[in-house]
């Protein structure tokens, strides 16, 4: 789910605070020039120090109803992430919410669990389970609310839907430490 993290934070923050949020910076840095002449590029960035990016980022600049995020990554695209958010910031306007209106007032811990699916220079996350305050919630539930963070701030990216990678990414590979990125 928080892929939004990977995607919504790590391409819209640039915190520089922290040694891990540093050197996730400068893959940013790297990421952004103009790729050199070499076939193929491989960024590895760590799973401590996304996490650790992700808090300074969310210090530096508020994001709108994220208090907190937390990255787990997994094997084969897996990513798991729990994100402390206040939801009467985050108006979400669909049929069938008002039966979670508890749920979806007041601070709360979103938990999700799915794969970050990444083919031909175009990603989405697809999500498997989620649960607010560790009661199961339907997927399409979840994917109305990160929809709803991801659409309100920069760079106003849905990761539930299919997007193009930026900076001439070709591929995202998750590990259970790690996320590789190929340009």
């Amino acid at each position: 789910m928080f892929v939004l993290l990977i995607v919504s934070l790590l391409f819209a923050a640039a915190p520089a605070s922290e040694s891990g949020a540093t050197r996730i910076n400068q893959i940013f840095v790297q990421l952004k020039a103009p790729k050199p002449k070499v076939a193929v590029q491989q960024f590895k960035l760590k799973e401590v120090d996304l996490n650790e990016f992700v808090a300074v980022a969310l210090k530096d600049k508020q994001r709108l109803g994220v208090k907190k995020i937390v990255l787990d990554l997994q094997e084969s695209g897996g990513l798991r992430a729990e994100a402390t958010i206040n939801m009467d910031d985050v108006k979400i306007d669909m049929p069938g919410i008002g039966l979670f209106k508890t749920l979806l007032s007041g601070t709360q811990v979103l938990k999700a669990e799915g794969r970050f699916i990444c083919k031909e220079r175009k990603a989405h996350y697809e999500l498997d389970k989620a649960s607010i305050n560790d009661v199961w919630v339907p997927a399409w539930l979840a994917e109305a609310v990160v929809a709803m963070v991801g659409k309100t701030q920069p760079p106003h990216v849905d990761i539930t839907e299919e997007f193009d990678l930026p900076y001439g990414i070709t591929g995202v590979t998750t590990h259970v430490d790690r996320v590789e990125i190929t340009r």
